[in-house]
């Protein structure tokens, strides 16, 4: 590469790492920024596609994920099915192209810079975690304060919410980066200086603390069933590290001083062992004669207050929303997407992404949206792009395995 073209790729690097900083940031509040970054990063392909003229790598690399765009369009055939039959067929079709903008096409992009080695793995990473750490300094303000720090708004009611106004988005994304942060500790302390180590111990118990004051049981639930996976597949490796043992003997009895020195959270935790439902019950005993009623292709996408006759949220259930939303064809589309994904995680052997997918579709049968939410939906496709990023490798990856073959 001559110096010019260096220049140009340098440009073109930080523009892009830019943009993706600023829609990961702005994800978890889906502002217009949010949506203008989705915009910029389809835009920035296709440039990237016109001027390099890439476009049988873009092919190639499509060629080497088939099987998850593949599933990826099984579901948007059954959405378009659904909307056309649904109750309104012109929403659900515009629904359906947001559906593919923002999600599919948007994984297409992570894949193809990932592959040009315009972000690594782990900076992206490293993006996310500071992204929620800066919404888990909010949280912690809000705890002392009882107002937001960024739109110093007063806290109503129990629970951190963040900017987001909203206990259970906030636990959600608290829950994403302490599993996060979890794992990083358990895989990395040895390659990491003290200082680092610290740091990180600091971090992690601070977003335990907002995980925990954001009231959210479908969040505990998240990253109790990350903590469990992951401590039972690796119990020989934790038994046999006294540092290891020292900290989860720690973890749990800070989580039972936290529990038990504040009365509300007492509360919450009683009504998650309970099984208390929050009516939730109630709304899905109210769909299941819905869904009957339409069960081949159900009543399109972000039907729900339609077919309800009601001004709740949602339906609170992952497969009860596919159901009504797109029918029983619809949650096989579904089933095979997600049963795709799980055989590839085996097939490259990075667990610790099963047990996040798991802990994630946990969440989904009690709070949050695979179908129409901004923020499930983008963090499924991040969850895709750790995986498949395994499959395709880099651009060096790439030229170092056909040099050695050609050998």
């Amino acid at each position: 590469m001559d110096h010019n073209g260096r220049r140009d790729y340098l440009k073109e690097y930080n523009v892009f790492n830019i943009v993706l900083f600023i829609w990961i940031l702005f994800l978890p509040v889906k502002n217009t920024v949010y949506q203008i970054s989705t915009i910029l990063m389809i835009v920035f392909l296709l440039t990237h596609l016109y001027i390099h003229k890439t476009h049988q790598l873009l092919f190639q690399l499509i060629g080497k994920t088939k099987d998850i765009f593949i599933a990826l369009l099984i579901v948007m055939l059954c959405m378009f099915i659904s909307s056309v039959l649904g109750l309104s067929p012109l929403e659900n079709i515009i629904d359906l192209v947001k559906f593919f903008y923002r999600y599919v096409l948007l994984l297409v992009v992570l894949l193809y810079f990932y592959y040009f080695e315009f972000f690594s793995k782990k900076r992206f990473l490293s993006m996310i975690i500071i992204t929620l750490s800066i919404y888990c300094l909010d949280g912690l303000y809000q705890y002392f304060t009882h107002y937001d720090l960024f739109l110093a708004l007063p806290l109503s009611g129990h629970g951190l919410t963040g900017p987001m106004f909203n206990r259970n988005i906030f636990g959600f994304i608290m829950a994403i980066n302490t599993s996060i942060l979890f794992y990083i500790l358990m895989e990395k302390y040895s390659h990491i200086s003290r200082l680092s180590l610290i740091g990180l111990i600091i971090l992690f118990f601070v977003h335990f603390f907002t995980l925990a004051h954001s009231m959210s049981r479908a969040s505990w639930l998240f990253f109790g069933i990350f903590f469990f996976l992951y401590t039972m597949t690796n119990i020989k490796k934790i038994l046999s590290n006294k540092l290891f043992i020292v900290s989860i003997i720690c973890l749990i009895t800070i989580s039972v001083f936290l529990f038990n020195s504040d009365p509300h959270l007492k509360q919450r935790l009683y009504l998650l062992i309970a099984g208390a439902d929050s009516n939730r019950f109630r709304i899905w005993a109210s769909a299941l004669p819905l869904i009957e009623s339409k069960f081949f292709f159900g009543y399109g996408v972000g039907s729900f207050a339609k077919a309800l006759g009601t001004t709740k949220a949602g339906m609170h259930n992952f497969v009860l929303e596919i159901l009504l939303f797109l029918g029983i064809f619809g949650l096989m589309a579904y089933s095979y997407l997600l049963w795709i994904v799980f055989k590839t995680i085996y097939l490259i052997k990075q667990f610790y992404l099963g047990f996040f997918l798991i802990a994630f579709l946990t969440l989904l049968q009690f709070d949050g949206s695979l179908v129409n939410s901004k923020l499930d939906v983008s963090v499924f496709i991040i969850i895709l792009f750790f995986v498949y990023s395994h499959v395709i490798g880099s651009k060096t990856t790439y030229t170092h395995q056909a040099k050695v073959s050609s050998k």
